[in-house]
């Protein structure tokens, strides 16, 4: 339930963040899109910003 209600919401700017950077990094962008099936798979980083800076930082070193 918490994913869904936070679709329903306007993304916030970490969320953002995450989906611009996905379009620069497949991988994120599959971790992105996975998780649409199993939305446990996004916490902590789809809700708290400082873990999708994490995420991101991680992200951009691995590619």
């Amino acid at each position: 339930m918490r994913w869904t209600n936070n679709l329903l919401q306007p993304p916030q700017t970490h969320v953002m963040q995450l989906l611009e950077s996905a379009t620069h990094n497949a991988s994120l962008a599959k971790k992105i899109a996975n998780a649409f099936d199993d939305p446990r798979r996004l916490d902590p980083w789809w809700y708290q910003a400082e873990e999708a800076q994490c995420l991101i930082s991680y992200s951009k070193k691995s590619r």
